[in-house]
């Protein structure tokens, strides 16, 4: 009697390095509960029922830590939209009241939640690996979904409230992390092959020592971080939510007719990369405030062969004394 199904064959096959041949071969009757796969190179194996519940709980165990290990990994990347939104608004907060309020508008909230961010997807997460692929695609579909919610709930706002312009967007970025985290699950099933190999290879690469145990092989680890899985880690949601910060500033500072003037008039740069260049100095001195050893060398950095020069005076003491 046969109590394994091709399927489950092939999975086995592929731990041997060998292709199947056929359907497995009656080995042995229901008392002995055995079963044999053939290949195409003419060898056997032998697989019993015991043989087989030990890898379905392999399986298992492999998949719980797999998950657990995306779900980490996704929700210190929304953790990151949350931080850099945070930083935003504080940041927002604090620049001049006619700015502020002359920017706190439909169109605005719409772009900041929307096209500010899709626009510089590659930079917020960057990479081209089958799960950086798949999520960015969750957060572009958050995020057009949070620029259409964020344009309606402005349809009634009072232009130029300040405080209702923001409350709208932390809510939609509240909308963007439970979207982004439901398609982070669903990447073990609509990349179905994927996983399953991911899981093959936990498997193939733990300790023996220790089977039951949800530790993520080295090799594993390695195979993840190849398809684009970002470490589970502050290092990962520091680093979406600086770049986070860096295209809402650089959304506001576009609309700053008075700056664009001055770039237009002082620099010897492209006004596109004058904007980048102001953007980032922006949200490294917001983002790590109080410490300049974190964002004067930025600073300094940014600004090239006149690095110095360019920096500004508290960036200049900081390097004279370091």
């Amino acid at each position: 009697m046969k109590y394994i199904l091709l399927s489950t064959a092939a999975a086995l096959s592929l731990m041997a390095g060998q292709s199947v041949l056929a359907e497995p071969l009656d080995g042995g009757d229901a008392a002995s509960d055995v079963s044999v796969i053939k290949f195409e190179t003419g060898s056997t194996i032998t697989v019993t029922a015991q043989n087989m519940r030990d890898t379905e709980q392999d399986l298992q165990i492999a998949e719980n830590a797999l998950r657990a290990h995306i779900r980490r990994s996704v929700d210190f990347v929304a953790q990151g939209h949350r931080l850099g939104f945070k930083h935003f608004r504080e940041w927002y907060r604090a620049r001049d009241a006619r700015i502020k309020k002359e920017l706190a508008t439909q169109k605005m909230i719409a772009d900041l939640c929307g096209t500010a961010l899709s626009g510089g997807l590659n930079y917020i997460l960057p990479g081209s690996g089958v799960f950086t692929t798949y999520l960015k695609k969750g957060l572009e579909l958050a995020y057009a979904q949070a620029s259409k919610s964020a344009q309606g709930a402005a349809a009634s706002m009072t232009a130029g409230d300040v405080n209702q312009f923001l409350d709208i967007q932390d809510k939609e970025v509240e909308a963007i992390i439970t979207n982004v985290m439901s398609h982070g699950e669903g990447f073990k099933d609509n990349h179905k092959e994927d996983f399953d190999s991911l899981k093959w290879d936990f498997i193939m690469s733990r300790d023996p020592d220790t089977p039951t145990s949800t530790a993520i092989p080295d090799y594993t680890l390695k195979y993840l971080k190849e398809m684009g899985v970002p470490e589970p880690n502050k290092k990962t949601m520091n680093k979406v939510a600086l770049r986070i910060l860096e295209r809402q500033i650089r959304a506001v500072i576009e609309k700053d007719k008075m700056l664009i003037r001055g770039i237009n008039l002082t620099s010897r740069h492209s006004t596109g990369w004058e904007l980048t260049r102001n953007s980032r100095l922006r949200a490294h001195r917001q983002f790590y405030k109080g410490h300049p050893e974190k964002y004067c060398p930025v600073e300094i950095n940014l600004y090239g062969s006149s690095g110095m020069m360019g920096a500004g005076r508290e960036c200049r003491f900081w390097a004279s004394i370091k």
